[in-house]
């Protein structure tokens, strides 16, 4: 996850950016560094018969994915989890929420 946010960063994007250049400009920001890193990350797990990476992020980048695993070796694969709207933006806000509030237990509450 972390290194797809970090390609969003550099593309000046975000995972939920609709604009037509919003794609494109994903694809421009990968540099030879990301290519690296993400062939030692598939080479270090080379010994594993399937690595399954579970990040809807990866859609962005399905083509630097198919083209680094071809250069070590491998083959990706994509699977796509559909999901009706209304569970999305629960979950979605469920995570969010989550995250900007501090976790409290019985004994800390008034």
């Amino acid at each position: 996850m972390d290194f797809h946010k970090r390609l969003f960063a550099s593309a000046g994007t975000s995972q939920v950016d609709s604009r037509p250049v919003a794609y494109q400009r994903v694809r421009d920001a990968v540099t030879p560094a990301e290519r690296e890193e993400l062939a030692a990350f598939l080479e270090s797990h080379a010994a594993l018969p399937q690595l399954v990476i579970k990040d809807p992020r990866i859609t962005w980048a399905d083509w630097l994915w198919r083209e680094v695993a071809k250069s070590v070796g491998r083959e990706a694969q994509f699977l796509v989890m559909l999901r009706h709207p209304a569970e999305v933006i629960g979950s979605r806000s469920s995570y969010y929420q989550e995250l900007r509030t501090p976790r409290t237990t019985l004994a800390s509450r008034p």
